[in-house]
């Protein structure tokens, strides 16, 4: 049985966890809408006799029933929103990740394919690898929901509108949060023109909302009762500070140089330690930490991958020395953005040492896409400093 999505909103607000919001709760009457919906094909699906399930399958019919791409300013609870649609729904048959994560996981199905193929393990459809791709997703569940949507990476936008026409194709429901309405994504971005189809298929294929409502709770977190774990400037103060940190964390003055390897490539870790007075993982293995200077992370030739392989092997953060961020250094603003979403997402805890407050990191003045998203990146810095971060109820 699904969940309330509005009885479930109105009792984080009455235990103080949430304040009341009409935009919020105008978005959240609509995905309750949709939640129903869902509901109602998947318990057709369960109620069809014999001969609908030998001719359409087990698999619900989602036909008819739209996407929905909730976009808005930051820190205003898309994600929290997305969060509580997805507990609404029945269990099984929906997947809920960050859109890093999703490309990520197309590319490496992708590469899988077209490996297997050559190898002569598998023959492809006409239309080739993302058909089969989009098939397996579909498989895996009908109900997709992709928070964070913004489109960077050429790779990934040369691809979007096949692949979301293939997964509307296979019956599959988007549910997405933004930080910017569909015909500003990817804007600024090489060959902008090839993207441009997949915004006309998202328009047609989902609901466009706008959440619009004035307040930054992820400024307020951070405002409320910010920890010690952002640190500025980069100084020698700093320097000393972050050192006091990284003893009280791992007990040591500094670390071992580790590696790891993704996708056929090694990524250093200069300096990393095991957490002290912690429980072990569950195969028995320490909870590590991870330090690094802004220039090892994010001056080498890192994608999301490798930022996401990070999160999987390291359960603390440190990184000293982030610089301000300009035109001059655009590439380096975009991998920072990536890792600040990989970290937040997974909700592990950073600290830094920078050269300026949050909200005076990106100094740029061009109207270029960095621009914009390093606003989201600013709010999340000021929220993971508040205890309710920490305490993981951020």
């Amino acid at each position: 049985m699904t969940v309330n999505m509005r009885l479930a909103y109105n009792a984080l607000v009455a235990k103080g966890s949430l304040a009341a919001d009409t935009a919020q709760a105008a978005v959240i009457a609509k995905l309750d809408r949709l939640a129903a919906i869902v509901q109602e094909r998947q318990q057709q699906a369960a109620k069809g006799g014999l001969l609908r399930r030998l001719w359409r399958g087990t698999a619900p019919d989602y036909s008819g029933v739209k996407s929905f791409y909730l976009y808005g300013p930051v820190g205003r609870g898309k994600t929290m929103i997305m969060d509580l649609f997805f507990a609404a729904l029945p269990p099984g048959d929906k997947k809920r990740l960050h859109f890093n994560d999703f490309m990520n996981n197309v590319q490496n199905r992708l590469a899988a394919c077209r490996a297997a193929e050559q190898a002569g393990k598998i023959k492809l459809p006409p239309a080739g690898a993302l058909i089969r791709v989009a098939e397996d997703l579909a498989r895996e569940a009908h109900i997709l929901c992709c928070d964070e949507f913004s489109v960077t990476n050429i790779a990934d936008a040369m691809i979007l509108s096949r692949l979301f026409t293939a997964l509307f194709a296979q019956g599959v429901v988007l549910v997405a949060t933004s930080n910017v309405a569909p015909q500003n994504l990817y804007q600024d971005g090489l060959n902008r023109a090839l993207f441009l189809p997949f915004i006309n298929v998202l328009q047609q294929q989902a609901e466009i909302c706008s959440l619009e409502t004035p307040t930054d709770y992820r400024r307020e977190k951070g405002a409320a009762a910010a920890v010690p774990a952002f640190i500025t400037p980069c100084d020698a103060k700093a320097k000393a500070q972050m050192d006091r940190f990284w003893r009280g964390l791992t007990g040591r003055n500094s670390g071992e140089q580790q590696e790891i390897t993704v996708s056929g490539h090694k990524i250093i870790i200069p300096c990393a330690a095991a957490i002290q007075n912690t429980a072990p993982e569950k195969n028995g293995a320490s909870r590590m930490a991870a330090r690094f200077d802004f220039a090892d992370i994010c001056r080498r030739d890192l994608a999301a991958a490798d930022y996401a392989a990070l999160a999987e092997h390291y359960a603390v953060f440190c990184v000293e020395n982030v610089p301000l961020f300009s035109e001059e250094n655009r590439n380096e603003a975009k991998r920072f953005i990536l890792f600040i979403d990989i970290i937040y997402d997974r909700h592990l805890p950073l600290y830094l040492s920078a050269a300026a407050p949050a909200d005076r990191l990106y100094t740029g003045t061009a109207m270029i896409t960095e621009k914009f998203e390093f606003e989201r990146t600013a709010s999340r810095l000021v929220e993971m400093q508040s205890e309710a971060y920490g305490r993981g109820q951020a």
